[in-house]
């Protein structure tokens, strides 16, 4: 198809043509698309966490390289017997509800956290702040395996998204041999530093 007279131009008049052509096209494509939303790799993540025996840590769930972001349900599953939630605080969201006690399996309970803004947000954004207590003995630790079905933007679409799941370690506590060690250590400086003062 031609996109002029093929009779009243030459052959470098139809190359013209041909170019204008396809920039108008290219052009319209871009318009078309203008309106549809794009994202870059959107990432859901929980840190790696180590705390001592009994002690509590406040960390975020983030979702990563989003654009607008409207809401949806984020899920976090974590055995009980290691840790446990112990006080769930809003992100960047001003609505948010939340509970962690939905079974899965055997030990395994879920933290689902919702979430709902209708303004949207974009970049790397928080969804909620999760305190984690250590109800576990020195050295357990588990998988805090983060996922989500139901993540939407402003137009209501689905956001793909990839998950980075993170994990809760307690402390071992120092084992009789290290401990000796420690103690042999300070012992030779404390006896290198009084033969230097005598």
């Amino acid at each position: 198809m031609w996109c002029g007279k093929q009779n009243s131009i030459g052959r470098k008049g139809r190359k013209r043509v041909w170019g204008i052509c396809a920039v108008a096209t290219l052009a319209a494509i871009a318009m078309l698309s203008a309106g549809s939303p794009v994202w870059a790799e959107v990432i859901i993540a929980v840190d790696d966490l180590v705390v001592d025996p009994g002690a509590s840590i406040t960390s975020p769930i983030m979702v990563n390289g989003v654009t607008d972001l409207a809401g949806g349900l984020i899920s976090v599953d974590f055995d009980s017997t290691v840790v446990d939630v112990t006080n769930v605080t809003a992100g960047d969201f001003s609505f948010f509800l939340w509970s962690d006690n939905t079974h899965v399996s055997g030990d395994i309970y879920q933290l689902r956290v919702s979430t709902m803004e209708l303004g949207g947000y974009t970049g790397d954004v928080v969804w909620a702040n999760v305190t984690w207590t250590a109800v576990g003995s020195p050295g357990d630790s588990c998988v805090l395996t983060v996922f989500s079905d139901d993540l939407s933007d402003t137009n209501i679409l689905p956001i793909p998204h990839s998950h980075d799941s993170g994990s809760f370690t307690i402390t071992p506590e120092p084992s009789s041999l290290a401990l000796l060690a420690s103690l042999a250590v300070m012992g030779g400086l404390m006896f290198l530093w009084r033969r230097r003062r005598g």
